[in-house]
């Protein structure tokens, strides 16, 4: 998997450079969070591209990853999702429990705001 790693805030960003197809393995997603658990708050965000989808199985790996986040009291958030991506976060009733935001800007005020109260 083609990802790059930035910062928004508290935010630790894995922007996934790739489509991810419905043909698409994603489970090195869960690797890369547990490395990024071990180094710092558990305070992670994904992008994915405009033209991903997530088929069941990555959809497994998304939740085993919101999981592996929420054990450690953090956060799991998607920057910018496609509409498919929306409304499949809504279909499994993840819309509540991972937070979607429009832009890291949007990400790094939300990180900022919860961090000082």
């Amino acid at each position: 998997m083609d990802y790059r790693l930035a910062h928004a805030g508290r935010f630790r960003v894995i922007d996934i450079q790739q489509d991810i197809a419905v043909t698409s393995d994603i489970s090195e997603l869960r690797v890369l969070v547990r490395e990024q658990l071990a180094g710092q708050a558990p305070y992670i965000a994904l992008r994915f591209t405009r033209e991903s989808y997530l088929c069941s199985g990555n959809v497994t790996v998304l939740v085993a990853c919101f999981e592996m986040i929420r054990e450690r009291r953090g956060e799991l958030a998607i920057i910018d999702p496609n509409p498919i991506i929306r409304h499949l976060l809504t279909v499994i009733d993840l819309d509540g429990a991972i937070r979607v935001v429009d832009t890291e800007e949007d990400l790094a005020r939300a990180g900022h705001a919860a961090a000082s109260r």
